[in-house]
């Protein structure tokens, strides 16, 4: 049992690769199919970057929130979001 626990935690690297490469494959055939059916790139490549920072930032404010909690407060956060907004 535990030379099956040393094989599996040896695979891990190989295995997280091999996922990564199938996301991204799967992203690539998404937007060929997105391209192909009549969709801006521009379009495209907006919704991704929007998607990327909508998954991103909950995940950020989570994990890293006893490293950024002391030195960054509410109404800062506010005003970059607000600036964002508007500047955009």
């Amino acid at each position: 049992m535990r030379d099956i626990r040393k094989v599996v935690h040896g695979l891990k690297p190989a295995l997280m690769m091999l996922m990564v490469q199938i996301a991204f494959a799967s992203v690539n055939v998404l937007y060929k199919l997105a391209i192909n059916d009549g969709m801006s790139v521009r379009v495209l490549t907006a919704y991704r970057l929007i998607f990327a920072a909508a998954t991103t930032i909950p995940l950020a404010l989570i994990f890293e929130r006893s490293l950024i909690a002391p030195c960054i407060h509410s109404y800062i956060i506010y005003f970059y979001f607000s600036f964002n907004y508007f500047v955009i």
